[in-house]
């Protein structure tokens, strides 16, 4: 990918970078250091990009791998700093896993909201709301049949947008 093209991508996109940081992090100076380091690695990995239409598709995953050796350098220098104690929480609760617990149900939302509304109203009513296939098709006026095919759909949509760390 040329220098042009590259610069031209980037700036159309530094909003995006910046709210995406920003949501995850929650502080302005925080997220304004990690969409840098984030510019910094696509900047730094363009050359290995073959086809210049998957340029969102690396972006995304460059800024989502960034985000998560920021929590694992975050996680590390608390945990450099921390005083041994006696009552440390077990290793579900510790603050690493909170926050990728945090960033997984942050990225399920993303997704959900990114379903039509007919699969979405269906996955929330059946997974959330823990109503019954029957009761969802009752619910939305259609068939348990068309119930079952949007959760699969769903559920195959959400796998293939949802990055596996």
């Amino acid at each position: 990918m040329d220098r042009v093209k590259l610069e031209k991508l980037l700036t159309e996109n530094m909003k995006a970078i910046l709210g995406f940081a920003l949501t995850r992090l929650g502080n302005v100076n925080e997220a304004e250091s990690l969409a840098s380091d984030i510019f910094y690695e696509i900047i730094k990995s363009a050359g290995n990009l073959k086809d210049e239409e998957r340029f969102y598709g690396f972006m995304w995953k460059i800024a989502e791998n960034t985000y998560m050796e920021h929590l694992r350098k975050k996680s590390r220098n608390a945990a450099r700093h921390a005083e041994f104690d006696e009552n440390i929480a077990d290793k579900e609760d510790s603050a690493l896993a909170q926050l990728i617990n945090k960033e997984e149900l942050n990225l399920l939302r993303r997704e959900l909201s990114l379903l039509s509304k007919q699969y979405r109203d269906a996955t929330v009513l059946y997974y959330i709301e823990a109503l019954s296939c029957s009761e969802v098709a009752e619910k939305l006026g259609i068939s348990t049949e068309m119930v079952k095919y949007y959760l699969f759909r769903a559920r195959k949509i959400i796998r293939g947008g949802i990055p596996r760390f």
